[in-house]
């Protein structure tokens, strides 16, 4: 096994979870439940959320009534 030391980098391949660009700026999300979801914009993540509402919706309120 190697060491490592502080000037090592971790480099990690995260993609849209709306468009599947390569996220390399900011990262934008969205939590849900249990879930969580990332995108390279803000406008990606109002999409998913348009596209995808009725779903988030129903795990929201399933992950509510778990907590109760």
């Amino acid at each position: 096994m190697e060491s490592s030391s502080s000037n090592d980098e971790i480099s990690l391949n995260i993609k849209c979870n709306h468009c599947n660009t390569s996220i390399t700026n900011r990262m934008y999300t969205l939590k849900f439940g249990e879930h969580e979801r990332f995108f390279c914009y803000d406008a990606c993540r109002k999409a998913y959320q348009e596209k995808y509402g009725s779903r988030i919706k129903e795990i929201k309120n399933r992950h509510r009534k778990k907590q109760e």
